[in-house]
């Protein structure tokens, strides 16, 4: 008994989508509906048909439902840890700004072996070699010395100028055209 009535109501909203029957709710709309959207309704009723016979199936029906459940179970709780990530990422990415602002804001020294491990990090971003640059620190005056190709030496200069905790830097680099030039620039 249970099993024929599911068939029906689901063949009932089959039939009524293909049909373009209409219920008592439908009468208000008295115009002739045009040809796309008497098709929509036909498409929209067959589906639904199709999936209320899909899910309320009585041998299979179950496990289509607890599957789909389980499915939107897991999207919503990948959703919350993709939110909950970027939003830890965001609050630290304002704590690191705010930090790097109030460090800069401060007239307090650095030393100079910090210095240099900052001087080198940065130019690792911007020069080629920085293996073959000797980088000195005193006093906040910071002394470059070494080959580098030409075309880099502005980034250099400017990069080093630009570190928090350098005051002014001896520039004694040497520029080359070309990598072929010096065996310090060659990779």
């Amino acid at each position: 008994m249970k099993k024929s009535l599911f068939k029906w109501l689901g063949m009932a909203g089959v039939v009524r989508g293909l049909f373009g029957l209409r219920g008592d709710d439908d009468k208000r709309h008295e115009e002739k509906p045009g040809l796309v959207r008497r098709f929509s309704r036909y498409l929209f009723g067959g589906a639904l048909g199709a999936g209320l016979m899909y899910f309320l199936d009585p041998g299979r029906g179950a496990r289509r439902r607890s599957f789909v459940t389980d499915k939107l179970g897991k999207y919503r709780s990948d959703a919350g840890d993709f939110a909950q990530g970027e939003s830890k990422h965001m609050r630290n990415v304002a704590q690191g700004a705010m930090h790097e602002t109030k460090a800069r804001m401060s007239d307090e020294p650095v030393d100079d072996a910090t210095l240099v491990g900052r001087v080198r990090s940065e130019l690792g971003r911007v020069a080629s070699n920085v293996s073959s640059l000797e980088v000195s620190a005193l006093e906040g005056k910071v002394t470059l010395r070494g080959p580098v190709l030409e075309d880099e030496m502005d980034k250099v200069l400017s990069t080093t100028n630009s570190i928090r905790g350098v005051k002014e830097v001896d520039n004694q680099l040497e520029a080359h055209n070309e990598r072929d030039e010096v065996s310090g620039l060659q990779r």
